[in-house]
């Protein structure tokens, strides 16, 4: 397994109740299905920073790895062409490190919701999870975000991804950085055996440019 480093995303796909309505949700009029439903950010090679309820906190990758494989995740890491600088990694961890206590907002959920309900009765949908209206009320509680939005505020805090992804779900930044405006500056640094399946296939991950040799 390749080691991660500070920066890299952890995108996974639960079998859950939950994991299954977000993968649902968050599925595009015009997608495939949906490959990430939860999203969390590297702070070191050993630790990760997620939002779980009931608060975002540190979590180890070894522990990670092994509830992943008991409970039958697909997981996939997602790193940086061009890597992060020191200052850009500094960054990055005071932003990771700040949200650690902030509170889960579940009312971030069903906001997604009502978004995932409008793309889908587009008359002429886009490639993605595109409305973001709803969500855009998450503004309102600072302190509350979700798994997404923890994440990528640190890749926002260095200009790494536009802003608009602090609303996004994680498929929203999955697609956004292996196949959408960021594809090329992002590639898959590992995965699981199954991650890929069924959306894409290994020539498709080749076409797209994201499947490089770390």
């Amino acid at each position: 397994m390749t080691t991660p480093t500070c920066g890299d995303d952890l995108f996974t796909r639960s079998v859950s109740k939950l994991g299954r309505m977000i993968a649902w949700a968050t599925r595009g009029k015009s997608e495939g299905p949906t490959l990430a439903t939860h999203q969390g950010k590297f702070f070191d090679c050993d630790r990760l920073v997620e939002a779980h309820w009931p608060r975002v906190k540190y979590t180890a990758w070894s522990q990670r790895n092994i509830e992943m494989t008991i409970d039958g995740a697909e997981w996939c890491i997602v790193s940086p062409c061009r890597p992060f600088d020191l200052t850009e990694r500094e960054k990055i961890q005071d932003t990771l490190a700040e949200s650690v206590g902030w509170r889960y907002s579940c009312l971030e959920l069903p906001l997604q919701l009502l978004d995932g309900m409008i793309a889908k009765r587009r008359k002429q949908p886009r490639r993605g999870y595109d409305v973001i209206l709803f969500r855009r009320l998450g503004r309102l509680w600072k302190t509350g975000v979700i798994c997404s939005k923890t994440a990528n505020r640190a890749d926002i805090a260095i200009g790494r991804v536009p802003k608009w992804l602090e609303y996004g779900a994680p498929d929203d930044t999955w697609d956004f950085k292996i196949s959408g405006a960021g594809a090329g500056q992002w590639y898959i640094k590992d995965h699981s055996p199954g991650w890929l399946l069924p959306r894409f296939d290994g020539a498709t991950m080749l076409r797209y440019g994201a499947m490089r040799t770390a």
